[in-house]
């Protein structure tokens, strides 16, 4: 798990390090969707999941523009987040009965 707290930090995770999963927050210090079409740039098939609170229409079609593979607002279910994130990380990894 690598922790990333500014778009800068994000972009230079995505392209010096191993990711198999994306999840972005919608905060302050990051713009959600800004960050996301920056990963688009440098991996087109990552797994991108976005937490925001709040989105509207717009920035929902925006999110699914560009490849989001799931948004959620708080609160979360941390147990639908699980199951999702196990599915996203094993259909990256090829292993559809379990992670390899």
């Amino acid at each position: 798990v690598q922790h990333a707290y500014t778009a800068a930090d994000v972009v230079r995770v995505v392209e010096t390090e191993t990711v198999h999963l994306a999840l972005l927050s919608d905060a302050p210090r990051i713009d959600g969707l800004s960050v996301l079409r920056m990963i688009r740039t440098i991996d087109g098939s990552l797994p991108c999941v976005l937490v925001a609170a709040g989105p509207d229409r717009r920035w929902l079609e925006q999110a699914l523009a560009l490849r989001a593979d799931s948004v959620f607002s708080p609160p979360i279910d941390a147990e639908l987040m699980c199951r999702l994130v196990t599915r996203l990380l094993r259909e990256r990894r090829g292993a559809p009965d379990g992670l390899a």
